[in-house]
């Protein structure tokens, strides 16, 4: 993992961006009005974010033991208004692929 961060161009930072994110999506989501409703804001905001974790994990089959970086999101600030996205798009445009 210490070779893989830096090479991929990944920033270690002190700061914790989530109050900044957390402002921003409020503020977006009181402006569009038409598109959210009052009542059900608070589906689209995590109430206790936190900053997604790295993890390694072991590709055994591989000869030369790499490893898959697993990144946990569920606890991101924008990851219920992702998750609410998502879904919807999945179920107003349904393809074959899907």
């Amino acid at each position: 993992m210490n070779s893989f961060i830096p090479s991929n161009v990944a920033i270690e930072t002190n700061d914790n961006p989530n109050t900044k994110f957390q402002k921003e999506l409020r503020s977006t989501l009181n402006e569009c009005k038409h598109i959210t409703d009052k009542n059900n804001k608070w589906k689209y905001i995590n109430q206790n974010p936190s900053t997604p974790v790295i993890r390694g994990l072991v590709k055994f089959t591989k000869k030369t033991h790499q490893f898959a970086p697993i990144i946990n999101f569920r606890n991101a600030p924008k990851y219920n208004l992702a998750k609410s996205l998502t879904n919807a798009l999945k179920n107003t445009y349904r393809s074959p692929c899907i």
